[in-house]
């Protein structure tokens, strides 16, 4: 039966009955019977493109259907599920419940149902660009459809996407004979789906064999024929981009302005410069359509404006890419996986970086801004916002969501261990699998039924920037936002006296950026060529990105957009070592949105914890390239230079040697004000041939990677310390920012980082963290404490030492207050010990009354 059957519309009210009857207590077991009308409601939410709504109801179905033991209708909600997810763009969902339908229906030995999922992995991987995975997979699915019937209706599927793949690894003939066959299915079956293959075509010409020709007669024909109103907005779509191909701006729009009112969400307007409503995109389904057409509407606009000199173009334009930047907000409330948030960040990283310049060309500071905050580092800011959501959670809702969250980790670990292929390695993916959906679940129905939940998760604000300026008034402070493009590095400088606008050609920011960073990675600037050359970029890096800006001498904060750059070592004169640390104290954020918030405050069973392993033993790192065996040389004074750090904290607690293990670490560290580690790092920033390597901390037995951690229920940490070489590095996900160790314990609701950015050495290490906490004692800032810390370093240092190789590779990331003074803990430790007590004497008192 089909979703969209006027049967399935008439069973909607006994459907509602029997849901109701079989989920009143009994002693009969109707889970069977549930399990299918679960799954027939959520087909009538399918038809109705409620398709958020229509998951949530396939979870109930697969569950209560496993309950039972039982083969029904139920068994295809699987199927419907992941291809929904597909649809809401959120990829990795739609892998990971294919997986768990392509066991279901292997264990039942249902060869076509495993081969469609195995159909609709290949596509969610095809789209996220894994098109070797992807292929492979096809290739399974193609065979095992074909083992069944030769002309079986899915191998037109198939085929397309077959077609798209051999398009992506730019095999256009291939690809061609691909669509053929899929016409060629379609067509013995009378399918009229297969008319959609045109628009497939269509952009094939246009892009890969550039025949507009030919590309304007297959979109014409699916706009004629096509029944689904998405795959005549998706053919408007190309008829609008080969408009805007030869410049005909006018006759584009006309197109783009069809697409949209072609979908169905209630938007009628001709006149161009009208957009459908942020409510009407919201419950849009088919999300990506929508998103394809409105950016290239917007993009429209820009390149029109730019053409003819014409700025209410300019303002069209702006709207249009307001309107696409709540789509993206909307899409991101509907996905859960992490690498489908990754993929859309990517995605969209060109459309904010065209937003960002029509908000510059029009001098719209605030928009610029916007932009540029809503551009990065989302999937941080949703990971904390959720830190933040679980406090408004029952205490058994949290204590639950926790112990799921603590069972996906140690599947994950696991399956770190095991061998691809084996059977305990299959074992534990689906295990995987399987605590990944309870946790889906669980988060839906919290945000169904939670609204505080919801609304705490789901904030999406940006502070307008007058709030930011009072904000920065009260720290003296000064801020510098960086947007990177494609073209152009956009940068607004905020003071507490103004707001400024700066660009500059990315080409010439990333010819000097680029050996900089290089250079004070090495241990080359002894030499006086080298350390010349350092002083040059360094003074050429100032002129582009801080001379520019009216910054009063004193605090900096830097959002940056990918790599942090150590701003402190840029130079006021290309002959002198002028650096900037003498003038400015610079802290560095993933986006300013997050400083606003301010810490979580969390009660801190001590003040200090630190840990230095001295000694490592042989360590074996699994990573996506294979295992890697670690062997980490000593780090002698470690131990003493945690000693001389802790001297300031009355209540801590110090790890050394073989007590500086891993598990201390993970069943400590939550409990602690301040954390430091003197230890080893280890970080890729750029994927290899086979996968990525990803950042890992090393302790005496054993190392942590970033994927492996873990939030606990309640952090009390404040700043951690990392005295390990590169913690500041990882893969640099455009649109999102450098998955670091630092950027990891920022995602577990820590908001202070000291961190570093190259291989530091050891000594000026030990005496730079002993000065900073010297600073941190007197009851400084922290990025005043470090700018100090410095100062006084270089006071002291050897002219080896002065190099800033020695000293600038450590730099703060996030909230910069003061740490609470160690009175100040023992009075709140105090205040609650006597309060507890007066309660405690108060209850006895009223219990005996």
């Amino acid at each position: 039966m089909q979703p969209d059957s006027p049967y399935l519309r008439l069973a909607e009210p006994y459907l509602r009955e029997a849901i109701t009857v079989g989920s009143t207590p009994g002693s009969v077991d109707r889970s069977y019977e549930l399990a299918n009308s679960y799954y027939f409601q959520a087909m009538m939410l399918e038809a109705n493109e409620q398709l958020p709504q229509a998951v949530l109801l396939f979870d109930k179905a697969i569950r209560l259907g496993k309950q039972s033991r039982k083969t029904g209708k139920w068994a295809y909600a699987f199927l419907n599920q992941a291809l929904d997810y597909y649809k809401l763009g959120d990829y990795e969902r739609c892998i990971q419940k294919a997986r768990l339908g392509s066991h279901y229906y292997g264990q039942r030995n249902d060869l076509r149902s495993q081969a469609q999922c195995s159909g609709l992995e290949a596509m969610a991987l095809g789209t996220m660009n894994q098109v070797t995975k992807a292929a492979q997979l096809l290739a399974l699915a193609i065979r095992q459809i074909s083992l069944i019937n030769a002309q079986d209706m899915d191998l037109g599927d198939y085929y397309v996407q077959l077609g798209d793949l051999q398009g992506q690894l730019n095999q256009p003939q291939a690809a061609m004979a691909s669509f053929q066959k899929a016409i060629s299915n379609f067509s013995f079956h009378k399918d009229a789906q297969g008319i959609a293959v045109y628009s497939k075509i269509g952009y094939l010409h246009l892009n890969a064999f550039k025949d507009t020709l030919i590309a304007r007669t297959c979109f014409q024909r699916v706009i004629r024929q096509a029944a689904s109103s998405y795959q005549r907005a998706k053919a408007y779509t190309g008829m609008g981009d080969i408009s805007r191909s030869s410049k005909h701006y006018k006759q584009a729009l006309q197109y783009y302005q069809r697409g949209l009112q072609t979908l169905p969400i209630n938007f009628t307007p001709s006149q161009l410069t009208h957009n459908p409503s942020a409510s009407s995109v919201k419950i849009a389904a088919h999300k990506a359509y929508l998103l394809t057409l409105i950016q290239n509407k917007a993009d429209t606009w820009l390149a029109w404006a730019t053409n003819t000199a014409n700025r209410q173009y300019l303002t069209y334009a702006l709207q249009t890419y307001q309107l696409a930047d709540q789509m993206i907000d909307f899409m991101r409330w509907e996905q859960t996986g992490q690498q489908s948030k990754l993929y859309w960040r990517q995605q969209t990283h060109s459309l904010y970086e065209r937003a960002i310049e029509t908000s510059f060309r029009v001098g719209n500071a605030q928009q610029a801004y916007h932009f540029i905050e809503k551009s990065r580092a989302v999937i941080l800011a949703d990971k904390i916002n959720e830190l933040g959501a679980r406090q408004h959670l029952a205490p058994e809702l949290a204590t639950l969501d926790y112990q799921i969250r603590q069972r996906t980790t140690n599947f994950q670990n696991q399956l770190g261990t095991q061998s691809i292929g084996t059977l305990a390695y299959r074992r534990t993916r689906l295990a995987l699998l399987n605590e990944q959906e309870r946790l889906d679940s669980l988060i839906h129905e919290l945000e169904t039924t939670n609204g505080a939940y919801y609304r705490y998760k789901y904030t999406n604000v940006v502070t307008p920037l007058p709030q930011v300026q009072q904000w920065l008034e009260k720290r003296d402070a000064s801020l510098l936002s960086f947007f990177v493009g494609e073209s152009a590095v956009y940068i607004v400088g905020v003071t507490p006296a103004g707001v400024q606008l700066h660009s500059l050609p990315v080409r010439r920011y990333a010819q000097t950026v680029q050996p900089f960073m290089r250079l004070l990675a090495t241990n080359s600037l002894n030499s006086k060529e080298n350390f010349s050359r350092l002083l040059v970029l360094a003074n050429g890096l100032y002129q582009q990105v801080v001379q520019p800006f009216t910054l009063p001498p004193g605090r900096v904060i830097v959002s940056s957009d990918g790599e942090f750059i150590p701003f402190e070592t840029l130079s006021r004169s290309p002959f002198q070592a002028d650096y900037l640390v003498k003038q400015y104290a610079f802290s560095y954020t993933y986006s300013v949105q997050g400083l606003l918030k301010g810490p979580s405050v969390q009660k801190a069973r001590y003040a200090y914890l630190g840990m230095a392993p001295v000694q490592f033993n042989d360590i074996v790192v699994r990573y996506d390239s294979g295992y890697n065996h670690q062997s980490q040389p000593v780090l002698t004074g470690s131990e003493t230079a945690l000693i001389k750090s802790s001297s300031h904290y009355k209540q801590s607690v110090l790890l050394t040697g073989a007590k500086a293990t891993r598990l201390a670490f993970q069943q400590n560290a939550h409990y602690a004000n301040v954390v430091q580690l003197f230890t080893h790092a280890d970080a890729i920033t750029v994927p290899d041939s086979t996968g990525s390597v990803e950042p890992t901390i090393f302790f005496a037995d054993s190392a942590l990677r970033l994927s492996e951690m873990q939030a606990s229920q309640n952090v009390a940490t404040q700043l951690i310390i990392l005295m390990a070489c590169k913690t500041g590095l990882g893969i640099n996900q455009k649109g999102e920012g450098v998955f670091s160790m630092a950027r990891g314990f920022a995602s577990l609701g820590v908001s202070s980082i000291l961190t570093t950015l190259w291989s530091v050495e050891n000594l000026p290490t030990y005496r730079l963290a002993e000065l900073f906490h010297d600073q941190l004692a007197k009851g400084l800032p922290k990025d005043l404490a470090l700018q100090q810390a410095k100062l006084q370093f270089l006071d002291e240092a050897s002219m080896l030492e002065q190099l800033p190789s020695h000293w600038a590779g450590i730099i703060l990331i996030g909230n910069t207050d003061p740490l609470p003074s160690s009175s100040q803990l023992w009075l709140w430790l105090i205040g609650i010990l006597v309060i507890s007590a007066i309660s405690g004497s108060w209850f006895f008192f009223r219990k005996k009354t």
